[in-house]
């Protein structure tokens, strides 16, 4: 597995998210939110085009354990991809997804 370098803010961002204090700012968020949301609306189609780390978190993002087989990823494999910057940002994503109404 690869290191990954987390910034301060990630690190803040996502400790606020697990702690349901407000939905992490920043890039990564917003990169990811965005992944997700076309992928909940558009499905599969949307959800094809994006790139491997992206589909793997998105596929976490929504409970798509299909989708993930399609990659021939265990629910573990996708974990280790996704890192943990990202796994940090998941519940405010999938938040952000059910208080919008798209999950």
């Amino acid at each position: 597995m690869t290191e990954q370098t987390v910034s301060v803010d990630q690190t803040q961002g996502a400790l606020r998210a697990f702690a349901g204090d407000r939905a992490p700012e920043g890039a990564e968020f917003r990169h990811l939110l965005g992944k997700a949301r076309d992928a909940a609306r558009r499905g599969r189609d949307a959800w094809d085009v994006q790139s491997t780390g992206e589909k793997v978190a998105v596929a976490l993002v929504l409970n798509k354990p299909a989708w993930l087989k399609a990659m021939d990823y265990s629910m573990v494999e996708a974990i280790e991809r996704t890192g943990s910057a990202w796994l940090a940002l998941m519940p405010a994503v999938v938040r952000a997804l059910r208080d919008a109404g798209e999950i």
